[in-house]
């Protein structure tokens, strides 16, 4: 299982964007994303969260300005349950192995604003160009998204598998 898509920030502050494919089981949890925090440029990034351990935060990529677009995946090595992949234009990063994770998790791309403290609006926008999904049978374009938005931001559908996520 795993999900690709090509990022494109247009604009952004804080944390605009992030994949957080285990969020819906209660295992070892994985996120990654694109972040400016308190700098100006963009990162690439992925937190990995173990059974009794701190997160740990990893940065891929830096110097992301608007307009540049990241072909970014993650995917379980289909030889290997359990042990899971992230792949940027700079290599792979990995395996790691999340016990558990194995057929507890659909694929999600998804996108939100976060900063420390949870008072601070950010404003965004943001594109995932392409999304596909991976199964025994190899990569899929995504082709029936649930759509989830909440008051304040606006996500619009452009094709089945392409969909910008903006603040409103």
């Amino acid at each position: 299982m795993g999900v690709r898509t090509s990022w494109c920030s247009i604009f952004g502050t804080i944390h605009t964007a992030t994949w957080a494919p285990f969020a819906e089981c209660r295992c070892p949890a994985y996120s990654g994303g694109w972040s400016s925090f308190d700098r100006p440029d963009g990162r690439l990034y992925f937190e990995l969260a173990l059974p009794h351990q701190a997160p740990e935060f990893t940065e891929l990529a830096s110097g992301i300005q608007p307009g540049d677009s990241l072909r970014v995946a993650v995917m379980e090595l289909p030889f290997d349950a359990n042990h899971w992949i992230v792949i940027t234009p700079k290599g792979i990063e990995g395996p790691f192995y999340l016990p558990g994770s194995h057929g507890k998790w659909s694929p999600v791309a998804t996108g939100e604003s976060w900063a420390k403290g949870g008072s601070l609006c950010n404003t965004y926008a943001y594109r995932f160009n392409g999304v596909e999904l991976a199964s025994k049978r190899g990569w899929r374009r995504l082709h029936d998204g649930l759509k989830l938005q909440d008051r304040g931001s606006r996500v619009h559908r452009i094709s089945p598998y392409t969909f910008s996520a903006t603040t409103v």
